[in-house]
């Protein structure tokens, strides 16, 4: 599966107590990254002979899988809840790679 990086929901520049510069830049930055590694590591895992592989090696990439969508997810409810933004997502639970945590 591959995550698309979704744009602010909100103007920064309205925003009361936080630069414009500042979210624009963790949005590109920190979130973006995130999305940009859940993606490079779900394309290892799709190339990846599982019944070969090293267990440290799939442990490793399940672990940074998971951290990389917490972040994506996290950042994705962080930036929809800013004023001005849409007052209520269920953007980041559809997303979620783990359809447990999916909301229904």
């Amino acid at each position: 599966m591959t995550y698309q990086i979704q744009p602010l929901a909100c103007d920064p520049a309205s925003l009361n107590g936080l630069s414009e510069q500042l979210i624009r830049s963790h949005h590109e930055n920190n979130y973006s990254g995130a999305v940009k590694r859940l993606n490079a590591i779900s394309t290892r895992l799709q190339g990846l002979d599982f019944t070969s592989a090293a267990v440290f090696e799939l442990n490793g990439l399940k672990r940074e899988e998971l951290i990389a969508a917490n972040s994506m997810i996290l950042h994705e409810l962080y930036f929809d809840s800013l004023g001005g933004c849409r007052q209520h997502t269920t953007r980041p639970a559809r997303r979620c790679p783990d359809t447990r945590l999916r909301q229904h």
